[in-house]
């Protein structure tokens, strides 16, 4: 494990030993969950912790692995704690873990339920997801249409594919599930169509226009594009491309009658844009989702 992973699991030990409370001063080379670590790999940890104001010290040369955590260090590790055991927490470590998971074996995007219990992804401290736990964060993944069923055995999901809009999710930093799925939803809730031949705004307004898609295809794809651009990994630089690339293409669509030449060059130049700035990956998936793949 990383220092920072093995330093919140001292911390959240420390407030056990103490009680919670700060300036207790314990020493986990003499517990035996701790000693089988080392001196140096426990002094470390330690220097970590006190480095970020979580512990105090008063080393010696016979003794630098004791500490107490001072105030802060306290309510790091009830944050932490809150994070293991809270019921939301763990829904959202599960749920991120699987789309993550899914996005690590592209193109494929597939995960088979059983690794991702086995992985570290599904442990939590010292806790670990339970099955049923993931079962719920994949019946919810199917549901919100981020992921589709893709092995099943009687009534259990033995694996699950991404779908394009899992693989937009995934490509987040961080993977946060649930607020994708209220941006997406308040996206949808806020959409308005244009079409050709006089605008007209409202919900339940579908029909076709002269551009060779619909609206509701250019309005999911300049939303997806948004979003997927301005929580991946790229510059500002390539980030503030692709808004002002979509602008244009909104543009032509707000003209009261939208020429079909300028809205088909727009979208054009927000595809050149796109495959330019975004990970292929990400280019793809929303491209697929929209209908325009």
């Amino acid at each position: 494990m990383t220092v920072e992973t093995d330093a919140a699991l001292l911390l959240v030990w420390l407030h056990g030993q103490a009680g919670g409370t700060a300036f207790v001063e314990v020493n986990a080379a003499e517990d035996d969950q701790w000693s089988g670590c080392g001196e140096e790999r426990l002094h470390t940890l330690v220097t970590y912790l006190k480095n970020r104001g979580m512990v105090g010290t008063r080393h010696t040369m016979g003794d630098r692995t004791s500490c107490w955590l001072v105030s802060e260090g306290v309510a790091e590790a009830e944050r932490l704690m809150q994070i293991r055991d809270g019921k939301l927490q763990r829904f959202d470590i599960a749920a991120n873990g699987l789309i993550s998971a899914g996005l690590e074996d592209f193109p494929d995007c597939v995960v088979v339920v059983r690794d991702f219990v086995l992985s570290p992804a599904a442990v939590i401290l010292d806790s670990i997801l339970t099955l049923p736990e993931i079962d719920r964060a994949v019946s919810y993944l199917v549901q919100q249409k981020l992921v589709e069923e893709w092995g099943k055995a009687d009534s259990h999901v033995l694996s699950v594919k991404l779908t394009p809009q899992g693989v937009i999710c995934g490509s987040t930093v961080p993977v946060n599930v649930r607020k994708f799925v209220n941006d997406q939803q308040a996206g949808t809730r806020n959409q308005f169509n244009v079409f050709g031949n006089g605008n007209q705004f409202g919900d339940n307004n579908t029909q076709n226009n002269t551009f060779g898609y619909d609206a509701n295809q250019l309005s999911k794809f300049a939303r997806d594009l948004l979003a997927a651009a301005s929580t991946a990994d790229i510059t500002e630089t390539a980030r503030a491309r692709v808004t002002e690339s979509v602008a244009v293409l909104e543009g032509e669509l707000a003209e009261s009658s939208p020429e079909p030449g300028k809205v088909l060059q727009a979208l054009e130049k927000v595809k050149e844009v796109a495959w330019q700035t975004l990970p292929g990956a990400i280019v793809q998936a929303v491209f697929v989702s929209a209908g325009l793949g």
